[in-house]
């Protein structure tokens, strides 16, 4: 994820560059929004896997695992996004 993080900043620092930033219009809004939530959604899931040490899995047991059984852990989380 690393070497895509840095492929994506030079990427954008070269259309800020030679001022190509209206190449962006070319893509479909709906795309760009769907891209941007799963990078949230991909964040949300990681945080709680880094915070919890846990591995986070859409189900009962998964969402039992990593949130209730954990949450001495994320009330700190929560308190400071309030």
């Amino acid at each position: 994820f690393g070497l895509s993080s840095i492929l994506v900043g030079i990427v954008f620092y070269l259309l800020g560059k030679f001022q190509l930033g209206k190449i962006v219009y070319f893509f479909p809004n709906h795309v760009l929004v769907g891209c941007i939530g799963g990078i949230g959604v991909f964040i949300l899931f990681t945080s709680l896997e880094v915070t919890t040490d846990t591995t986070f899995t859409l189900n009962w047991d998964g969402i039992q695992g990593t949130i209730v059984d954990h949450f001495s852990l994320l009330w700190v989380v929560l308190a400071f996004e309030t």
